[in-house]
């Protein structure tokens, strides 16, 4: 036993994946020596395996319970698997020796700020500085941790002391904080930090994710003076660096730049994952159903679910059979709602990627749907499993995922025929506007009559990073050509209406701005619907919210620009007949908005022909008809023509 023991150790040193492979079936139902199935769990964990680690550490344990080393291996799968209280439960009951004392509280920092128990995770960083001899990178992990804290806690005097000791070079402490304030959403912090980070990044003469990440966060604040400044920081070959493809959609509309800042993200992402292809799928014959599999971590009141949801219940039972692939950990009534109506309901949050892409090899899966691209919760290295699969990019991100193995689903708007270069996947042009709908009915939400005394009122219900400086002297300019008119803003966050606010006030403009929070879906609706023309963002439309505007019979006015995300209100607008709502330019776009508030009963005939004019959007039946028709014909392109 000793022996094999060993052997494993060494295998496990120098990744030697052919010799656990091999090993791994006969290890799992024979043996009982609970340090072998420890090294087996641990490159289980190396390789993501994630359940079959947790079945082998807790196996491990069983055979010896003070076995301390599987008692914290097993902590570290819960963690990962978003089973951060789970793993606390382990590091507190189990007695670990001093030794791991540095790696128990670090784990314990990451399960603390994953459940948002700041406090706790600011006094485990305490005590990792009070330890001794330990290396710098250690103390610089506990800084890393004081920081995030004291900014979450607003001591920002306190962060700049924990930033001295960093000695602002620590790119990985940046990266950290900028990550962290993004995700707990705290844009206030982020923008009091401006001149902090002025001492991290305007030094740099390099681009790196931390720059994207810090862009994009300062999109969302509406700082445009940091943003110009970022800006100015960027070469003019900024294609050629690695930077998230959707912090930097509000950057330039060149499609070809992001097409190129995709296909780098990607190539770093399969650069740093090795993944093995997906075994043969069944043979596909007459008689067999086509088998779709949708992807993502969304399936919940999201707004791409939102506009899905209908698609996914009005498939043709006898001709497709439709498998759901949840990787998201949020659950909701629409979560439930899928999960009884659908007897192919794959919940894998807990799953590697190495045991989904089993289950759709062992499902025999014709297409599968990627519905994430690069958006929130999105697990991209899935997809390069599934060698041997039909692969379409469609819907929750507007732009190009840089894979060439991927179909993706435009339109002839979206992507003019001859644009194709502005993808690197495989097209597929769908018949219609690509962006399905939801066919709920509106309720309550019936225009009110309003009289021509009252001031015009336009609005923009788009989220604030969508907003640029080009959007906001068009809306000045239309302000102060349309005397008696107000514009509506969504309060996306509080230092984005400040900043916003500051603009207007010095434009003498801010007594005819009313920002409004967010609320329910109905009375978001209900707003729409009280808005005499929507006024969208450039660089990035509106997408779902257009769809929306519309179904409240608000007409909307688009730009029709460069790139996907900003083609897609020309797509919907389009496709209901209503082009004069597409501009050609920032001017052409004042223009309109101007013609419309001096023609008021021009636009209202317009306004009811819109719910009228957009049926055909909200008709499920006709589009996923058309879907299916569009997914033959890929299957049968790829088939012929494989990748």
């Amino acid at each position: 036993m000793s022996k094999f023991l060993d052997a494993a150790k060494e295998a496990l040193s120098v990744n030697d994946q052919s010799f656990f492979e091999l090993h791994l079936p006969i290890v799992i139902k024979y043996y009982d020596d609970p340090y072998l199935i420890n090294v087996f769990g641990l490159w289980c964990k190396r390789q993501r395996q994630l359940s079959t680690a947790t079945d082998l550490f807790i196996k491990a344990i069983s055979l010896r319970e003070r076995f301390w080393e599987a008692h914290f291996n097993l902590a570290v799968v819960m963690q990962r698997l978003n089973k951060s209280k789970e793993a606390l439960v382990i590091l507190r009951d189990v007695e670990f020796p001093e030794a791991a004392s540095f790696s128990v509280l670090k784990l314990s920092i990451k399960c603390y700020l994953d459940l948002g128990r700041f406090e706790e995770a600011e006094l485990a960083a305490h005590e990792i500085l009070q330890t001794v001899n330990y290396a710098k990178k250690n103390d610089r992990f506990a800084l890393m941790i004081l920081l995030a804290c004291s900014c979450v806690r607003s001591d920002f005097e306190l962060a700049q002391r924990h930033l001295v000791r960093l000695n602002f070079d620590d790119r990985e402490a940046n990266f950290f904080l900028t990550n962290m304030l993004g995700y707990v959403r705290r844009f206030d912090i982020f923008d009091c930090l401006n001149g902090v980070y002025d001492l991290f990044f305007f030094k740099y003469d390099v681009v790196d994710m931390n720059i994207g990440q810090m862009y994009f966060l300062t999109r969302c604040c509406c700082n445009f003076d940091l943003i110009r400044r970022l800006e100015d920081c960027f070469p003019s070959s900024i294609e050629s660096f690695t930077l998230s493809p959707f912090s930097m959609l509000t950057y330039t509309d060149d499609a070809e730049v992001h097409r190129k800042i995709a296909e780098n993200f990607v190539d770093l992402e399969r650069h740093q994952h090795r993944s093995a292809a997906l075994g043969k799928i069944c043979v596909q014959t007459k008689e067999k159903k086509i088998r779709v599999g949708y992807f993502s971590s969304d399936f919940y009141n999201h707004a791409t679910m939102i506009l899905l949801k209908d698609v996914l219940f009005n498939h043709d039972s006898d001709r497709f059979e439709i498998y759901i692939y949840n990787y998201g950990t949020r659950r909701d009534d629409l979560t439930a709602e899928l999960l009884s109506n659908f007897a192919n309901y794959i919940l894998c949050c807990d799953l590697s990627d190495e045991e989904i892409t089993q289950h759709v090899s062992n499902n025999c899966l014709d297409i599968v749907v990627d519905l994430k691209g690069f958006t929130k919760g999105a697990r991209n290295n899935l997809f390069d499993y599934f060698s041997n699969v039909c692969k379409i990019s469609f819907l929750g991100f507007p732009g190009s995922i840089g894979k060439s193995d991927h179909y993706a689903i435009v339109d002839p708007v979206t992507v003019p025929l001859c644009k194709s270069n502005e993808f690197s996947e495989r097209l597929a042009y769908f018949s219609g506007c690509y962006q399905p709908n939801n066919s709920r009915k509106l309720e309550n939400c019936k225009r009110v009559s309003r009289d021509a005394s009252e001031p015009f009122l336009f609005c923009c219900l788009n989220n604030s990073y969508k907003i640029s400086e080009d959007e906001i002297e068009a809306w000045c300019q239309i302000l102060q050509r349309c005397k008696h008119s107000s514009l509506l803003l969504l309060s996306d966050n509080k230092i984005a209406q400040e900043n916003l606010s500051k603009i207007f006030v010095d434009r003498f403009l801010i007594d005819r701005i009313k920002f409004v929070p967010r609320s329910s879906h109905n009375n978001y609706l209900k707003r729409l619907s009280e808005a005499d023309l929507f006024l969208d963002t450039f660089l990035v439309n509106a997408h779902t919210t257009a769809a929306d505007a519309l179904r409240a019979g608000t007409p909307l006015l688009t730009v029709f620009g460069n790139k996907f995300a900003s083609r897609v209100a020309a797509s919907l607008l389009h496709h209901i007949g209503a082009s004069s709502l597409i501009c050609r330019d920032r001017q052409h776009y004042i223009e309109k908005a101007v013609h419309f508030y001096e023609n008021r009963d021009e636009l209202e005939i317009l306004r009811r022909s819109l719910r009228t004019r957009s049926n055909t959007l909200f008709d499920p039946v006709l589009y996923v008809k058309r879907l299916e028709e569009l997914y033959i014909r890929v299957l049968k392109h790829w088939q012929s023509h494989p990748i």
